[in-house]
């Protein structure tokens, strides 16, 4: 048992530059949705990550923001200037789970923030709603991919990958069904559910009397635990 509490805040990811990102949509997943509901799930919450529409090699980064908005509005004063670059940022990022982010990792947009930026011929007002504007069309953009893929991954999903993660969770999938234990509880019930039906099942092989008879079992031929004794 550690002595002092873990101070959250090392968790940057969560805590840090994104939490303001997360703030503004809820929580929620700006280009699959998923999230949606009445309470934000702890679960899922610490899985998500900022999606850049404009990515970082790009110049789509708050840093680089800074320094094309410096070339470009150079005679702004500093106060100025940084507060359009977060505005702009503001724009360029979203919430996205980890899949969506990673789906759509390699996507690039037709312009870069440079480009939206040092090559504006208007002020700085003028300037943000453009690429305002430009941010959300490449998020339109890529909700239709993600959509897209989503089609095809979960058919495959419910006709490869499901019935193998059924049968693997067939062991204790009814006392699951019965308590909802804590995220840290998880992996210990597993543990003792699993070691109690491998028992039974030992022993009701044990006691059989014709070696032909049919068994019929749903616990993988391996185990995390190891052999039966």
């Amino acid at each position: 048992m550690r002595e002092r509490e873990y101070d959250y805040r090392n968790c940057s990811s969560l805590f840090g530059y994104a939490a303001a990102v997360h703030a503004r949509s809820g929580a929620i997943c700006q280009l699959c949705g998923c999230g949606r509901g009445e309470r934000p799930d702890f679960d899922l919450w610490r899985q998500l990550t900022v999606e850049h529409l404009i990515g970082e090699s790009q110049g789509g980064h708050l840093a680089k923001n800074r320094l094309a908005v410096t070339e470009r509005f150079p005679s702004l004063s500093f106060t100025v200037r940084e507060t359009l670059s977060t505005r702009i940022d503001a724009a360029n990022t979203i919430t996205a789970c980890s899949f969506c982010n990673s789906t759509t990792s390699r996507d690039r947009s037709e312009r870069s923030m440079a480009e939206l930026i040092v090559g504006s011929n208007s002020g700085p007002e003028e300037t943000y709603l453009a690429i305002e504007a430009y941010a959300t069309s490449v998020l339109e953009r890529k909700r239709q991919d993600v959509e897209w893929k989503m089609t095809s991954i979960r058919s495959a999903f419910e006709r490869h990958v499901l019935p193998d993660l059924l049968e693997t969770r067939c062991p204790f999938s009814i006392e699951a069904e019965k308590a909802e234990p804590s995220h840290f509880e998880v992996g210990r019930h597993f543990q003792e559910q699993v070691r109690d039906k491998l028992q039974q099942i030992f022993h009701s092989i044990s006691r059989s009397t014709s070696p032909s008879a049919p068994r019929r079992s749903c616990i993988p031929s391996t185990s995390p635990l190891g052999p039966v004794p």
